[in-house]
Parts: structure tokens; C-alpha cells; sequence
């Protein structure tokens, strides 16, 4: 009993349809896995970078409030702010400026533009303490309420950003506790 050609070919349709539906499920479960890897890795490099920022941006806060602190308080012993203090905080406000202009590529464009305001700010406050329109304690306290602006909002946008929930209410909280203070 001879075999022809033709009987093979029902066979080799059948495994050349598995193969071709193999390779294709293959490479679509690939390319999901590998954008979830991608993703989830990209939320954990801005995590990151919204989390230093954030921890920046509160230590700027708080040195500020330090020196207000102090100017309200000058009659007690001084914890006064030393040099290397200030130096900390102005490379804290490098870095920030920094940001402001590339942290589009780690960050958000909205992060990116509320770094650049506060700077604006700042630099319009300073040039105002330099003209001598402005006096120290008011720049101080200026200064406190950009730097708690810009930490409280940066906070919300990264937790919409980073999509964590149940976040934003306790962070609207704390405002307005620190605004009854």
C-alpha cells in the first residue's frame, strides 16, 4: 500500500498551524510580560525619585522653619543654623533647579513645573531681600509657606502619579493641622 503526498498533507497543515499559533501566543505573552516588567520598573525608578525629592523639598522645609524659628525666638538659646547647614540646603535647592529643568525624563512634567515655580519664587523673594524690600523674618516666612506648598503638592501629585490610595486625605490632614499650629 503505497502512501501518497497527499495524505501527509492534512498532517503537516495541523502541525504547521500549532507551531505558527505557538510562536504567535508566545511572542504576545512576551511582549505583555515585558511591558509589565518594563512598567513596574519605571514605577519603582520615579517611586524613587518622587521620594528623594519629597524628603528634599521637607528638609528645605524644615530649615526654613528653623531660621523663622529662630528669628521669632532670638531671646533663647540659639540652635542656630550653621554654615554647613545652609550649604546643605542650597545644593538641596541646586538639585531642586536641576530637576526642575530634566525632571521631565524621572519625574513628571507636572513635578518638573511646580520645582520651577518654587524656584521663581525664590529667586523673586531673594531679589527683594537684596533690594531691601523685603526684611529676613518675612522672607523666612515666605519662604516656610512656598516650601510647604510645594511639599504638600508634590506629595498629592505623587500619590496620584504613583496611583496610591488613601493617601491624599491624610495628607490634606496634616495641612490643616500645620495651618491651626
Amino acid at each position: 500500500m503505497a502512501t501518497s503526498s497527499l495524505d501527509f498533507l492534512p498532517v503537516i497543515t495541523q502541525f504547521g498551524s500549532s507551531v505558527l499559533a505557538g510562536i504567535v501566543g508566545a511572542f504576545i505573552t512576551t511582549k505583555i510580560a515585558l511591558g509589565k516588567f518594563y512598567k513596574e520598573k519605571w514605577w519603582e525608578k520615579r517611586a524613587i525619585a518622587f521620594n528623594e525629592l519629597i524628603h528634599s523639598v521637607y528638609a528645605v522645609k524644615e530649615a526654613y522653619q528653623k531660621a523663622l524659628d529662630e528669628c521669632y525666638n532670638f531671646h533663647e538659646p540659639s540652635t542656630e543654623l550653621t554654615k554647613e547647614n545652609w550649604d546643605e540646603v542650597a545644593q538641596i535647592e541646586t538639585d531642586m533647579e536641576r530637576l526642575s529643568q530634566t525632571g521631565q525624563l524621572t519625574l513628571t512634567a507636572h513635578a518638573a513645573r511646580l520645582l520651577k515655580e518654587y524656584g521663581d519664587k525664590k529667586r523673586l523673594l531673594n531679589s527683594a531681600v537684596d533690594a531691601t524690600e523685603v526684611d529676613v523674618l518675612t522672607a523666612y516666612s515666605c519662604m516656610v509657606d512656598y516650601s510647604n506648598e510645594l511639599f504638600f503638592d508634590l506629595l498629592n501629585h505623587a500619590r496620584d502619579e504613583l496611583k496610591i490610595s488613601g493617601f491624599k486625605d491624610k495628607v490634606r490632614d496634616i495641612r490643616i493641622f500645620k495651618r491651626k499650629k
